[in-house]
């Protein structure tokens, strides 16, 4: 019950940004390649609104696929403690693409 509004919320707030989202253990949103410049935006608002309130990055993790046009992929694990969920994110990049870092929203990324 609590994913799927979640979800609903989800793709309302991050609606221009977003590719996917798909219910597994935990929602999965992929992020549009586009929206890369936007990444502390789109981070901002995933912490700060109340309705979201993911306030811990867990986990930053990166794998690359060497055959492929945008090689490298991103993964970020978020948690809300508040609401007791978790958000996998993923964003999908080239070798050549500069990622904005988040250390002002989640001291933990650097």
């Amino acid at each position: 019950m609590l994913n799927n509004y979640i979800i609903i919320v989800l793709k309302k707030l991050l609606s221009r940004f977003i590719s996917s989202v798909a219910m597994d253990y935990y929602p999965l949103v992929t992020l549009k390649s586009s929206s890369i410049a936007n990444i502390p935006l789109i981070f901002a608002l995933l912490k700060y609104t109340s309705s979201v309130r993911l306030n811990t990055l867990v986990e930053l993790t990166a794998y690359d696929i060497p055959n492929k046009f945008n090689r490298f992929t991103l993964n970020f694990f978020l948690l809300s403690i508040e609401y007791n969920y978790r958000l996998a994110i993923n964003l999908s990049i080239s070798q050549t693409t500069f990622v904005p870092t988040l250390f002002s929203i989640y001291p933990n990324s650097s």
